[in-house]
């Protein structure tokens, strides 16, 4: 045994992890679940959300567990949630062949020092840690979720929605001819092009059970849970015309643009990769048929 063994052996046996953390549980990423583990070492799946101990909503905007499912990699976070910071950590695992996360999570409301505390109010330790929180799932430039948000929630929406039964729909969109935003109005203007319908999204894109990101580039996401084919085909178009009935104000030009669209109805057993590629294939044909339109498969509804 060398000397790293040894240690390891010794904190065991003094119940030093376990005196780390006040909570640990088992999850199940892809369901987005609580998994039991029984005396035996066999598991059991439970109905109950991984969120439900610390979000009444429902959904965890910077899911760590999510990330290190995916990563492979221990992940974690400081929240402060319900007056008390949280330090949540982690850890994907393998067990009787299936790929779990181990979550740890330690109250260190009383125990957390801060260099030069004293010169922080406890608004501000707080402000602090939800604007990092948000940081690290927003896109900068237009004030809408990030790729990030898009790889760790989409994932278990699509689980939760092939458990329970609400109808999902995914509409992927671009700006049309951005390329020539930018040649005539420079990176600048291609920037404020974005930001501006950003802008746009986030005032079509209203319910508390929807959400939209930013993909990448001049593609965008929308998440509407709910709504089904038919509903939510109408709020993509009424986003389009919105956009192509006002010009993006980008200092003293005013930029007209156009956004594609492809919207898809998530199919039974469906996962993320083929729901995405369906919706990118949807919005390459707005493209084909002239730009400027929404594309959706009506055998969906």
């Amino acid at each position: 045994m060398d000397r790293h063994d040894a240690l390891h052996a010794f904190l065991m046996e003094k119940g030093v992890f376990c005196q780390l953390f006040d909570y640990y549980r088992l999850v199940d990423t892809t369901k987005g679940m609580m998994v039991e583990l029984d005396a035996d070492g066999t598991l059991r799946d439970t109905a109950t959300f991984c969120t439900s101990p610390f979000r009444a909503d429902g959904r965890c905007k910077n899911c760590i567990s999510q990330r290190a499912a995916e990563t492979g990699a221990p992940t974690f976070k400081l929240e402060y949630l319900g007056g008390e910071f949280l330090m949540m950590f982690s850890l994907p695992i393998e067990h009787l062949g299936r790929k779990l996360v181990v979550e740890l999570v330690r109250n260190v409301s009383e125990s957390m020092t801060v260099d030069q505390r004293d010169t922080f109010r406890q608004d501000e330790v707080n402000n602090l840690v939800h604007d990092l929180n948000r940081i690290a799932t927003t896109d900068a430039l237009t004030g809408l979720f990030n790729r990030r948000f898009i790889d760790t929630n989409l994932p278990s929406t699509i689980a939760n929605c092939h458990r329970y039964g609400p109808a999902l729909c995914v509409a992927m969109l671009d700006l049309d001819n951005f390329k020539q935003v930018n040649d005539n109005y420079f990176h600048q203007g291609g920037d404020d092009a974005l930001a501006g319908l950003g802008e746009k999204i986030t005032q079509h894109v209203r319910r508390s059970s929807d959400w939209a990101a930013r993909y990448g580039g001049d593609e965008f996401l929308i998440c509407l849970l709910g709504a089904g084919l038919e509903k939510s085909v109408e709020i993509i178009d009424r986003l389009r015309q919105s956009v192509a009935s006002e010009p993006i104000v980008a200092g003293k030009h005013h930029i007209p643009v156009t956004i594609s669209c492809g919207v898809c109805m998530l199919k039974p057993g469906e996962e993320m990769k083929s729901l995405l590629n369906r919706c990118d294939q949807l919005l390459y044909q707005a493209k084909a048929k002239g730009r400027n339109r929404v594309e959706f498969v009506l055998e969906e509804k």
